[in-house]
């Protein structure tokens, strides 16, 4: 039961970076649509431009990705000079 509630979590979760990629890449055309004609303009074609856009996307989640997995690394040692804190000096503070 507990873990049909994680696996949700983790689906809702999955679902919303997905909404929010699709957010910043439909952004991402609007504000670039005279570019992207330009592009087709001189001789793109639109299978070309469809690769594009999805390299983005690639590009988009990738870094998403390490920029968590950089804050999980820079956390390190503020978490372990947490973990270091004696109870009482603490509460004395």
């Amino acid at each position: 039961m507990l873990m049909a509630g994680v696996n949700a979590l983790i689906g809702m979760s999955v679902l919303i970076a997905a909404l929010g990629i699709v957010n910043t890449l439909g952004l991402s055309v609007v504000e670039r649509s005279r570019e992207l004609g330009l592009l087709r303009a001189v001789g793109m074609t639109r299978c070309q431009v469809f690769g594009l856009v999805g390299r983005e996307a690639v590009l988009v989640s990738v870094l998403g990705g390490a920029s968590g997995l950089i804050g999980v690394v820079a956390s390190l040692a503020p978490a372990a000079r947490a973990a270091r804190t004696d109870v009482l000096q603490a509460l004395a503070a």
